[in-house]
């Protein structure tokens, strides 16, 4: 990066709205599969990330110079990944820049973006992926910093709102939803 060249944020990822669960599985990133993943990114050019699989997403939370080409290189990762097409991996995932991709961000660690609102672990999921790329010298300050503070608004929100209360996994809604149709199981 030369002096004067600013790196911006951007998320580039599948989740729940974006593609359905078949592709979400071929684009799950096992803990052995990672390091290849990282390679791949890093090759591409794509130094500083954070990359998240769940059941419910997968997704790369990067800064990066440019952060067009940084989602343009991840997007070739994920196809390679899934064994899937440029085609398909774009109509199946989203891209996210600047202030929408640090809300994005902020909504994953407070949960606001998940399956069923207020499940608390995705929260520990995105601290241990911010572990595993902290502890691989993938985090710049920027994405660093922005990643503390999506901890500490995911803070706020379960502190300050009752978003942890009632439903919060998948398991539990659908007890409730079985309760409400044939009363008591």
């Amino acid at each position: 990066m030369s002096r004067g060249e600013t790196k911006r944020i951007a998320v580039v990822g599948a989740n729940h709205r974006s593609s359905g669960a078949v592709l979400r599985d071929r684009l799950f990133v096992t803990e052995s599969m990672a390091p290849e993943v990282a390679q791949l990114l890093l090759k591409g050019g794509v130094e500083n990330f954070l990359l998240m699989s769940t059941c419910d997403r997968v997704e790369v939370q990067m800064s990066h110079v440019d952060p067009f080409e940084g989602a343009a290189i991840t997007l070739e990762v994920l196809a390679v990944t899934a064994n899937a097409s440029l085609e398909e991996i774009k109509t199946s995932t989203y891209c996210l820049f600047d202030e929408a991709a640090v809300r994005h961000i902020f909504s994953v660690a407070s949960s606001l973006d998940s399956q069923v609102i207020g499940e608390p672990q995705v929260l520990g999921q995105l601290k241990e992926c911010y572990r595993l790329a902290e502890d691989a010298g993938h985090l710049d300050s920027l994405l660093s910093r922005t990643l503390q503070h999506s901890f500490r608004v995911a803070k706020r929100v379960r502190g300050e709102t009752e978003i942890a209360t009632g439903v919060v996994s998948l398991a539990s809604a659908a007890v409730s939803v079985a309760r409400n149709l044939h009363g008591d199981l």
